[in-house]
């Protein structure tokens, strides 16, 4: 049996792999725009990793019961199957092509929202259903905005 705060833990790891990664590759990285956006992302994740912690303090303990368990044990077992999560086995700190690093940093931000899309159905609480949402988006931000500077590099490399 898994609590909802196991879930929560899980999220503020996530967020603090992301954290750290970025931080690591931004120094070494010499494109201005790259780095700063890095940077940007990590301090995201660990404003996003702050709150998932205050929202693991004021969860139950009580375990995820009945059919609702067995669905979310499911759901959670095949999400992270599926889902990387961690930047660690690509230490993107390591990388120097930044076309690779923002791939694999990308697949690392929809990882992350594939996840927290699945815990969404096990919030109760309004606030907390509407703060999760607002950082579902972040995140996509966060892929839109690499997406974007991944499609300059490469306007670049190719001369157009």
């Amino acid at each position: 049996m898994f609590t909802i705060k196991d879930i929560l833990a899980l999220a503020v790891q996530i967020e603090s792999n992301g954290e750290e990664i970025y931080r690591r590759a931004l120094h070494r990285n010499t494109s201005k725009e790259l780095a700063e956006l890095l940077f940007w992302i990590a301090e995201e994740e660990a404003r996003h990793g702050e709150w998932f912690e205050e929202m693991g303090r004021g969860a139950a303990p009580e375990p995820v019961e009945g059919p609702l368990e067995k669905m979310a044990r499911v759901m959670l077992r095949s999400s992270l199957e599926e889902q990387s999560f961690s930047l660690d086995e690509a230490d993107l700190s390591r990388v120097d092509e930044a076309d690779r690093l923002l791939a694999m940093s990308i697949e690392f931000e929809e990882d992350t929202v594939a996840f927290y899309r699945m815990m969404r159905p096990f919030l109760q609480n309004t606030e907390v259903i509407e703060a999760l949402d607002r950082i579902i988006e972040e995140e996509q931000r966060h892929i839109e905005k690499l997406g974007a500077l991944k499609e300059e590099l490469t306007s670049v490399e190719d001369g157009s």
